[in-house]
């Protein structure tokens, strides 16, 4: 085909113009060489019953995390302990606006909940009942009557639930063990988020995960739970693809109650010894499926290293075993390296020192932004959800982590 002088000249301008825009965009969020700014957010929400403060949290939160999005430009956001279908629905339609590609243990498809709450609804009306009078037979709030009054508080109570009744959590449904053992603070808790059949948005979404992205992209969820095991609270990852970013794996890994609350072991119905062993099974699960993908791995890993910084940087060792592993499979962590507080702070989080009710609590980085194989020139991580003027939203702070990716809006050479 023939230009004309004066066609060429303005093609040549239009050229110049897109080049000079590009190039500003690069400059202006820290990368450069064709690549563009990608960022990444974890956040567990804390949205339990078990969380001081979850009723006027669980109204807060959505729109704070809209909010915070809208002001970093977030791209792929992964939740965690969004457990109540309707908590999740208020963070979808606060976020859906500028991240309308969405996913969860309760969606069909990307962006779709799975259609299907005649079918919950009918099975509660059905069996909630008889549910509920196990739950209650079986737990100490018929106190003193079976174990000799050894389950004083609320915490013993819910302890001497799992160890001497676990044939009856066992014999509950995946979903409705795990609400029950979120939200064992009374009965009538219970009863309202896990047995409530008057309303058609109480579905349980275990194991409390979304993935929402500004970018299309497809994914599936995964549970760690080996074949025939049965997990009080089930564990798992979705894994995504998001167009232009590396392969996403938000998770949330199990957390070991025997350190810090003192508790035993007591998942009966998996095959492991602790809770170490049961989280250090969950990371070689994660190894086998991604070991030789570019990947970022975020969420609450409720594990991290020890550190004698100062203040919020003074951390406390959890599980660090199983944080050394995850470093020796050549995981990094930007956050810590550059920046290096606490995520689930009791010097600083108001909701963990109310929690703890006058109890001398710990600093420990948990919440995590790891890359694997990921060029890390350009990068930069940052804390989030920390605002002291708006006060606690979780008993977690967020991670921010800025990636430069190839640029989506790169010039396509036939131009």
């Amino acid at each position: 085909m023939v230009f004309s002088k004066r066609s060429s000249t303005s093609s040549l301008h239009l050229l110049l113009q897109l080049l000079v825009l590009t190039a500003s965009v690069a400059a202006e969020d820290g990368c450069s060489g064709g690549k563009e700014k990608l960022t990444i957010v974890t956040y567990n929400t804390g949205l339990t019953a078990s969380v001081p403060g979850f009723e006027t949290r669980r109204l807060a939160v959505p729109s704070a995390i809209a909010e915070t999005a809208r002001e970093i430009d977030a791209d792929v956001l992964c939740f965690q302990e969004l457990w109540h279908e309707k908590d999740l629905q208020r963070v979808i339609q606060n976020l859906e606006r500028n991240f309308p590609y969405h996913y969860s243990a309760i969606h069909s498809k990307v962006g779709v909940l799975r259609d299907d709450h005649t079918d919950q609804v009918s099975r509660l009306k059905k069996n909630a009942s008889r549910r509920v009078a196990e739950y209650r037979d079986g737990t100490l709030w018929a106190r003193d009557s079976e174990f000799g009054g050894n389950c004083s508080d609320e915490a013993d109570q819910v302890m001497c639930t799992l160890t001497f009744c676990g044939h009856v959590m066992l014999g509950l449904s995946d979903t409705c063990r795990a609400c029950v053992t979120l939200t064992a603070t009374d009965l009538q808790t219970v009863v309202a988020e896990c047995a409530d059949y008057t309303t058609s948005v109480n579905r349980y979404n275990l194991p409390g995960l979304l993935v929402v992205s500004k970018r299309p992209l497809q994914a599936e969820y995964v549970s760690f739970t080996p074949d025939g095991g049965r997990a009080l609270i089930e564990r798992g990852f979705i894994y995504a693809e998001v167009n232009g970013a590396p392969v996403i794996v938000c998770t949330h890994f199990t957390v070991d109650i025997t350190g810090e609350l003192g508790f035993p072991y007591i998942e009966a119905g998996l095959p492991y010894t602790s809770y170490e062993e049961q989280q250090r099974a969950e990371i070689l699960t994660l190894d086998t499926e991604f070991s030789g993908t570019e990947h970022v791995l975020l969420g609450d890993l409720n594990t991290g290293p020890a550190s004698d910084g100062v203040g919020e940087r003074n951390l406390t060792g959890e599980v660090p075993v199983n944080y050394a592993l995850l470093e020796s499979m050549g995981y990094q962590n930007l956050f810590l390296e550059t920046d290096g507080r606490c995520t689930h702070c009791f010097s600083t989080n108001t909701i963990i020192q109310t929690q703890l009710e006058g109890k001398q609590g710990i600093d420990k980085a948990i919440d995590h932004v790891l890359t694997k194989g990921i060029d890390r020139v350009n990068n930069s991580a940052q804390r989030l959800f920390d605002e002291a003027g708006r006060g606690a939203l979780s008993d977690h702070y967020g991670v921010r982590l800025d990636i430069c990716v190839p640029d989506s809006r790169q010039i396509r050479q036939d131009l």
